[in-house]
């Protein structure tokens, strides 16, 4: 599993893989030793430390001990450097996003203010008053498509629209020629209805009847030699295609 595991890490690296393979086939026919093996795969899962840590356990029992002291300060030393490189790649991207979010926002340009002469120590309190430029009006609200603001009668006048009636902004219709009212129209056509009439409900005799019908065509005896599996070919199914046939003008009294 951890040779499998080495492979699927540095799929798109295949001469890692193959150097820590020969590095194992040397190990096994006794022509490295296990420090010498120890520092040459330090040096080649230097920035995974994971796969250093699980090293250890792919050796044999006699010299796990060695290895695991051998590569703890390995280990440590992968591990900062790998937490150095993620807080740094991290800060790259967040200032590299907060420039281009710089970049592309609009830039609102200041309003210039007009001049304003300062008055002389020695001028009169009057004419230093005067020449101060005076306070700011607050603009009423200009509807889209007008040139000036509404008045105030004309507020009153939309809000009591809104409230009490339809708000129009266009001079009152006449009423066209032979219009009916709305009384008149509700005598005429009736008053509508949000839900629509239910049909006719069947009386308790002809619901019974049917009740006792299907009892009897549901029987055994009636039922087909050889059943098709559906349900339309029920001997309850075609009486009521009869009765249909019948309901519609299609067969008389006698046919049915």
């Amino acid at each position: 599993n951890y040779v499998t595991t080495i492979k699927k890490r540095f799929s798109d690296e295949p001469e890692t893989y193959k150097k820590f393979l020969e590095i194992l086939h040397t190990y096994q026919k006794e022509q490295r030793g296990i420090k010498e093996v120890l520092e040459e795969v330090s040096v080649l899962f230097s920035e995974h430390p994971d796969l250093l840590r699980e090293f250890t356990y792919f050796l044999p029992d006699a010299v796990q001990s060695e290895a695991k002291a051998q590569l703890e300060v390995v280990v440590k030393e992968a591990e900062e450097r790998k937490r150095l490189k993620t807080a740094a790649a991290a800060a790259a991207t967040a200032t590299a996003a907060n420039r281009q979010a710089a970049a592309t926002a609009p830039r609102v340009a200041p309003a210039p203010r007009a001049p304003v002469a300062a008055p002389t120590p020695t001028a009169p309190l009057e004419q230093r008053v005067s020449s101060q430029p005076p306070p700011p009006v607050p603009s009423a609200s200009i509807a889209f498509g007008a040139t000036a603001p509404r008045s105030a009668e004309r507020e009153k006048e939309i809000h009591r629209s809104a409230v009490y009636g339809k708000v129009t902004f266009g001079p009152t219709r006449p009423p066209r020629k032979n219009a009916l009212t709305v009384s008149q129209a509700a005598q005429k056509n009736g008053r509508p209805t949000m839900l629509p009439p239910l049909p006719t409900q069947p009386t308790t005799a002809e619901t019974a009847f049917f009740e006792r019908a299907k009892r009897h065509l549901s029987r055994k005896e009636l039922a087909p030699d050889k059943p098709s599996g559906r349900v339309r070919h029920t001997p309850y199914a075609e009486f009521l295609k009869c009765m249909h046939l019948f309901a519609s003008g299609v067969l008389n009294k006698d046919e049915l």
